[in-house]
């Protein structure tokens, strides 16, 4: 799987048409430019993106993961079977948003919060990056075996990342996520309680509507080989007032824990799942009419 990181690597190369050191020979304005649309969406495919809910916003965002393509007809490419995923995400101000959410899979349930550290930002007070942390609390209430029924403790995980972003140019856009997962229980002897991971994605600008994602989530140090990285590859299509989201990936479930540390799904046999997101922001106080 390692090798999936070539073409992120090179989109990176291809398309960053302004680099660091450019853009730091250039005369600094002398009033601050906040650079804009890193990304469409608050997700690039699974992975948490460097954008945020705007103040006195609410979004909701519906996601959905079909079953494994290589069922064949029998499921008809994994249309039969579906994971379904929801949340309510609400900008509380202009740097920290808030929001629950709930997932299929294991029948979860998951409060996080994503706090806006800096902007990146042209002109007086330059910043090369945009940076965000991002941490989630996750509930499994599946009805299980007695050892995840005898404590309430053991259906908990939780998840923290720094999300580091730049828009190079208009046409592309990276990030870097330092993210740390830790799960309170885990069924397997061999699988780890804690998962140390770097997720790397991108976005290539196609038109003024439509751009193409790749994210990649790699495991740091020992990890489990009950489970794979997470890749993922689709569009992002803006359609009016929401972002409609189209991908393939060989994760199922769509919150951290899941993607990042219980991946099961293998590109290599086929083992991937057709899925979208649909997001929808509402505007929750008027502006004021001038």
């Amino acid at each position: 799987m390692r090798r999936i990181i070539i073409p992120i690597l090179f989109h990176w190369s291809l398309f960053g048409q302004v680099t660091l050191l450019d853009e730091l020979q250039q005369p600094k304005t002398q009033r601050t430019v906040v650079v804009q649309d890193i990304f469409k969406g608050t997700r690039v495919v699974n992975l948490q993106s460097v954008e945020m809910v705007p103040y006195q916003v609410l979004q909701f965002m519906i996601s959905h993961r079909f079953g494994a393509i290589n069922k064949g007809f029998y499921t008809l490419f994994g249309l039969d079977e579906a994971e379904i995923r929801f949340d309510f995400q609400y900008g509380l101000n202009h740097k920290v948003s808030v929001g629950i959410g709930r997932d299929s899979y294991q029948k979860t349930y998951e409060s996080f919060v994503k706090v806006r550290l800096k902007n990146q930002s042209r002109g007086n007070n330059y910043f090369p990056f945009a940076m965000v942390y991002y941490s989630a609390v996750f509930t499994n209430t599946e009805e299980t075996g007695p050892t995840m029924k005898s404590l309430f403790n053991n259906r908990l995980s939780f998840v923290n990342q720094f999300i580091i972003g730049r828009k190079l140019s208009e046409n592309f856009s990276f990030e870097i996520v330092p993210t740390f997962v830790h799960r309170n229980f885990v069924i397997h002897p061999k699988d780890n309680h804690d998962t140390f991971a770097i997720g790397l994605g991108s976005k290539i600008r196609l038109n003024q509507w439509v751009t193409l994602n790749s994210e990649y989530c790699f495991r740091v140090g020992e990890y489990s080989e009950l489970f794979n990285n997470s890749f993922s590859l689709g569009f992002d299509i803006e359609t009016g007032g929401h972002v409609f989201q189209i991908h393939l990936t060989n994760s199922q479930g769509m919150f951290e824990r899941a993607f990042i540390s219980e991946t099961r799904g293998d590109w290599n046999t086929g083992d991937i799942y057709l899925g979208f997101n649909l997001s929808r922001p509402f505007q929750m106080k008027k502006s004021p009419i001038n």
